[in-house]
């Protein structure tokens, strides 16, 4: 128990100023008895915990009136409270990060903390003196850093491109999350074990040495590229950048290197390297028509000019440029958007519908330079397309076109589909959609084969082509599925004029040999915008489940969706 003293009328003085300066210390004060009740506490105290003179004095350090957390915000037991470590230990405490939670205020208040025991002469613990100030702004600061180290880990691990380093000898020193996966191994798979080397095909590994010991030199490499392979054989291309950090006396420390994934960019590059080389082949083999104009009349031209356009050898010298252009309109519009880009020193190219000498259509890929503007001197290349645009009609016709009968397919409907709609509500029109299904195409299948359903899915289409107004669209999405878009309708049932026909054009028999004919009926799915579908899907499935539920019914029948069909 502390003991009590009298004072004369100096010691109590020399006490209240004591207990003075403690109360206006910057840093707080609190004492306890060795049962860890509080004795003291200055103004300071008060104002750091929040707490007020009855809410503190008399309190052990345990009671329930605070709880401490420790710095990584980890509750304390009691044993480990700074009171009861002095008191047990009877040793002094330093400067301990701490957070405090009081019954007044839950929020953690951050404290540095130093605790010290005071001894009576004879050696017994007298008192335990702590003292502490605010680590509020140092505390919010440390998670500030934590947040932005956090954050900084996340943008290397996680960055679009690899980042490692290696050592003087090629080994791994770090490495990011990014480089991890595209090697397939982890940090501690690679870290002082692993070199890049283990990572190259064998014959890039000679390269590479040969690079680093330049590198280790010069202490940078700029866009290398190599190949990588993972440890599970998947391989990139990549391209790396590298700076060297060297010591205070110039040896070389590590790399820095940046790795980005080049596949697609270098299988793109591979993919044009060959087609250059095949132009080149072509240029070579006389497959581009070459001729030089002045002022847009022919002075001189190779010999492929002239069979890229049906003219003899000498044929089309001296003559103008005009013969090869398939109108005035088009000759003059070529002068008006080439010749001012020529006269400025650009190079002009394009790709025409021009004319050969038999009046026959053929794409040509024009390019030209300008020789001498002041004497008029051009020079043009041109090559035949003819083939190549053919092609890309064809892949368009095959991407949008059922291959079987040339109608439009799934795809190409759909988009005639969003078309229509939006010329559907912007003129508060109507519109049909009505989905096909032939009745009676399997037996005919199955009793005269596939050859003679082929014929009769022509037909059909041969049919629903014939009898759709220049507006409409006929589609096969597939087997013996067809569908009819029928637009600008005036009223929702409009559409029933184009179906009758159709219906009547379908049944009509179908000759599949000389002396063979079938008959096919349908069953239709009607859905209407804006009725029984405003988009693309809704239309089609609503006109679906229509047929279906027609089918359901007893077949060759027409039946209009409605949501009582759910």
């Amino acid at each position: 128990m502390l003991q009590t003293t009298t004072l004369t009328d100096n010691s109590m003085d020399s006490a209240g100023q004591h207990f003075e300066l403690l109360h206006n210390l910057h840093t707080g004060v609190v004492v306890h008895r060795p049962d860890s009740s509080i004795v003291f506490c200055n103004k300071r105290a008060f104002e750091l915990l929040g707490l007020t003179e009855e809410q503190m004095l008399g309190k052990t350090a345990m009671d329930p009136t605070w709880r401490f957390v420790d710095a990584l915000g980890q509750a304390l037991a009691p044993s480990q409270y700074p009171v009861s470590v002095v008191i047990d230990t009877q040793l002094a405490i330093d400067e301990m990060v701490m957070g405090v939670q009081t019954a007044v205020n839950t929020e953690v208040v951050w404290l540095l903390i130093s605790a010290f025991p005071d001894f009576f002469p004879d050696g017994r613990l007298k008192q335990v003196v702590v003292n502490f100030y605010s680590n509020q702004k140092r505390k919010a600061l440390e998670t500030q850093l934590a947040a932005s180290a956090a954050q900084m880990e996340d943008l290397y691990n996680n960055a679009p491109c690899g980042y490692y380093s290696l050592d003087s000898n090629g080994k791994f020193l770090h490495i990011n999350a990014t480089a991890l996966s595209w090697v397939g191994s982890t940090r501690e798979e690679l870290i002082g074990k692993k070199s890049a080397l283990d990572f190259l095909p064998d014959e890039q590994k000679e390269g590479f040495i040969k690079r680093y010991q330049n590198f280790r030199s010069t202490g940078r490499a700029e866009a290398v590229e190599v190949d990588i392979i993972g440890n599970n054989g998947s391989k990139k291309r990549v391209s790396v950048t590298a700076t060297a950090v060297f010591d205070a006396d110039g040896n070389f420390m590590m790399s820095r290197s940046v790795i980005y994934d080049i596949t697609a960019l270098h299988q793109t590059r591979e993919e044009l390297e060959r087609l250059h080389r095949e132009q080149d082949a072509m240029l070579d083999n006389d497959m581009v028509g070459i001729v030089k104009l002045r002022d847009r009349v022919a002075i001189w031209k190779n010999k492929a000019l002239g069979r890229i356009f049906g003219y003899e050898p000498q044929e089309l010298l001296g003559k103008p440029s005009r013969i090869l252009y398939k109108d005035d309109a088009q000759y003059e519009a070529l002068g008006r958007d080439a010749y001012s880009i020529l006269a400025a020193g650009g190079h002009y190219r394009t790709q025409l519908e021009m004319r050969r000498k038999d009046g026959s259509p053929v794409w040509i890929d024009i390019s030209g330079v300008s020789l001498s503007p002041e004497h008029g001197l051009s020079m043009w290349l041109l090559s035949d397309i003819s083939e190549l645009k053919s092609y890309q009609q064809r892949i368009e016709r095959l991407a949008f076109h059922d291959s079987l009968t040339g109608l439009p397919n799934r795809l190409l409907f759909a988009d005639r589909l969003t078309q229509a709609l939006a010329v559907a509500s912007r003129n508060k029109s109507f519109l049909a959609v009505c989905y096909l299904d032939l009745d009676g195409f399997k037996p005919v299948n199955d009793a005269h084969g596939h050859a003679a359903g082929d014929t009769v899915l022509k037909e059909i289409g041969r049919r629903l082509l014939r009898i759709v107004r220049p507006n409409d669209t006929a589609c096969r999405l597939g087997g013996d599925e067809f569908v009819l878009l029928l637009t600008h309708l005036e009223s929702p049932d409009e559409y029933q004029t184009v179906l009758d026909r159709a219906l009547i054009e379908l049944m009509k028999p179908i000759a599949i040999s000389t002396d063979i004919n079938v008959v096919v009926s349908a069953s239709v799915g009607i859905a209407r915008y804006p009725s029984e579908g405003t988009d693309v899907d809704h239309l089609l499935r609503n006109a679906d489940k229509a047929m279906y539920q027609g089918k359901a019914s007893g077949k060759n029948r027409v039946c209009v969706y409605s949501n009582s069909d759910e």
